[in-house]
């Protein structure tokens, strides 16, 4: 699994322009700055394990797709720069906390 790449700090992951899920261990790659995928991927919820759950080093985020229920995921990424991403409904979440945020693309279906 690529979550065991402690040390990893960007990961891009091309092939399927499908949907792709990744693994809960995602939250425990506290190293990775840059995720860049050629499709859209899903960044999964976070499960309470007694783990903090936050990618403080995490800058850009190319390919994120979302839905409401996953504000909570963009509040754990406090330090996100660059973000493109793809909401899968009319919903738009609240950004306010992405303070350090520089660059927005939104795709729509």
């Amino acid at each position: 699994s690529i979550s065991k790449l402690w040390n990893l700090e960007t990961l891009i992951v091309n092939g399927s322009l499908r949907r792709m899920k990744l693994p809960n261990d995602i939250w425990k790659m506290v190293k990775l700055r840059h995720l860049y995928t050629w499709g859209f991927i899903k960044i999964p919820c976070v499960l309470d394990d007694g783990y903090p759950f936050i990618l403080g080093n995490l800058q850009t985020v190319y390919g994120l797709e979302f839905s409401g229920e996953d504000e909570d995921v963009l509040a754990r990424i406090p330090n996100l720069r660059k973000l493109k991403c793809r909401p899968l409904s009319t919903w738009f979440p609240k950004m306010y906390f992405l303070v350090h945020l520089e660059t927005l693309g939104v795709t729509h279906r």
